[in-house]
């Protein structure tokens, strides 16, 4: 009886551990590769991800346009944080070619990071962030003004970003929504540089008005004179120099913002947020701005201003809070309800390919300083 039951469950585990055929087919494909690259696209996305961890186990160093392969036949993503991750270089970041629909870019935290010139291989990109990068030098941050469609800038405690710099790189970001300029070198000429738009087409409206009534002065305030004799075509120039911003969401903490520039963000269409925490200004100061957008503040800061309560706690603890983070956030609820194994694998692998090129790059950037030396 005994020798019967030993013999039962000995079949049982040679029957757990044979592989199927299927897995012996993935495996023997894993060292075929090469080969396979132009095909992978017509492997479904089930097997795909089993494939991928095959070829991760098989036993030899990954190759870098074998990664690439893959990326090209699935790895498509649109949201990818790169905070904490070990092994990547600047080099390495130029391959985020690869990934051409990148609206959401996370690099916070990454003390490597001294150029920004991969940016320009990510046009479509709305949400960047760059918490506590100090290595960023003035002229590499000169690369997010080419990002067009940017809406969401994070730059806190990135000390390169001075006023005179900001104040270049806000000039035509007419799509930015949101953004962090906690501790860095900003102060009243930034937001005097951030309004500017706003209250040009004020006052473009005042002369206009002023102009058909046959009287009367404009009440705006400008940092340069308006010759008499300007002309509708020198509003357009000033116009396409100066555009108006579309800034809702802004954090001005730790800054050299004194009061005196609070005046001219009455001129901003809508405020949704505004964190001006640790800054000398004074709550009489705020009441117009609380009264035009219809901001809150927690019982006991008057300097944080809100349009919610949930708001307000959600900036506490940390957050950006504009829409495209709330949008972020909800669609990462719903791909957790449908597919979120496969995003995961997207962010995995991508992060795998970027690591990998990152090691190429350096190697072959150290290779070529050898020789020259």
């Amino acid at each position: 009886m005994l020798k019967g039951t030993m013999e039962e469950l000995s079949v049982q585990r040679s029957c757990r551990v044979r592989p199927s055929l299927l897995e012996l087919c993935l495996k023997q494909a894993t060292t075929q590769l090469p080969d396979l690259a132009g095909s992978l696209q017509s492997i479904p996305l089930e097997l795909a991800e089993v494939f991928f961890r095959y070829y991760l186990a098989r036993g030899r160093n990954v190759r870098l346009f074998e990664l690439e392969a893959f990326c090209r036949a699935f790895w498509n993503p649109r949201h990818l944080s790169l905070t904490g991750v070990e092994g990547l270089s600047c080099r390495g970041l130029t391959y985020l070619s690869h990934a051409p629909n990148l609206v959401r870019l996370d690099l916070s935290c990454c003390p490597w990071l001294d150029t920004l010139n991969f940016l320009p291989e990510i046009p479509h990109l709305r949400s960047l962030k760059l918490r506590d990068c100090t290595q960023l030098t003035e002229d590499s941050l000169i690369f997010i003004q080419q990002l067009r469609e940017l809406e969401c800038l994070d730059v806190e405690n990135v000390n390169s970003f001075t006023e005179r710099l900001a104040s270049h790189i806000i000039q035509g970001m007419t799509s930015l929504v949101s953004l962090n300029c906690n501790g860095t070198g900003v102060g009243d000429g930034f937001v005097d540089a951030l309004t500017y738009g706003c209250r040009l087409e004020s006052w473009i409206t005042a002369q206009a008005a002023s102009k058909a009534s046959g009287a009367g002065r404009h009440h705006f305030r400008i940092s340069t004179r308006a010759p008499s004799n300007f002309d509708t075509t020198a509003y357009d120039s000033l116009r396409q120099q100066w555009p108006r911003l579309n800034i809702k969401y802004l954090h001005m903490q730790r800054t050299t913002v004194t009061q005196a520039a609070t005046s001219n963000l009455l001129a901003l269409e809508d405020i949704k947020l505004l964190d001006l925490r640790t800054m000398n200004v004074s709550r009489r100061t705020l009441v117009p701005l609380q009264a035009k957008y219809g901001l809150i503040t927690p019982p006991n800061d008057f300097k944080l201003l809100g349009r919610s309560n949930s708001m307000l706690v959600a900036t506490l603890g940390g957050d950006c809070c504009c829409e495209l983070d709330t949008e972020a956030g909800a669609q990462r609820s719903e791909i957790r309800g449908a597919n979120d194994w496969f995003v995961g694998w997207e962010h995995t692998g991508f992060t795998f390919l970027l690591r990998e090129a990152s090691r190429v790059q350096n190697m072959v950037y150290d290779y070529g300083v050898a020789r020259g030396a």
